[in-house]
């Protein structure tokens, strides 16, 4: 019996592409740990190395709300949302 084609794309990982690059893994434990600017760093340096990351984006868009950056976590955010 063959899988649902829906059933599939909701059991396979995510495309190389998709998965979360290291920093961006790190910017996600260091915010969940309350150490924000080393998070915001770790954010950051995703960008750096790919400029359309939506999770790096949609972190960097977490820290700033936090942080009550509100314009810039907009910014982010809008970003993010474009890109995905």
């Amino acid at each position: 019996k063959q899988l649902s084609p829906k059933l599939r794309k909701m059991i396979e990982p995510p495309a190389p592409e998709k998965q979360a690059s290291a920093d961006v893994t790190r910017g996600w434990q260091l915010l969940n740990q309350g150490r924000g600017a080393e998070a915001k760093e770790a954010f950051e340096a995703a960008l750096t190395t790919n400029p359309k990351d939506a999770n790096a984006l949609n972190g960097l868009g977490w820290y700033c709300l936090n942080s009550g950056d509100l314009a810039q976590a907009k910014s982010s955010f809008e970003k993010a949302i474009a890109i995905e």
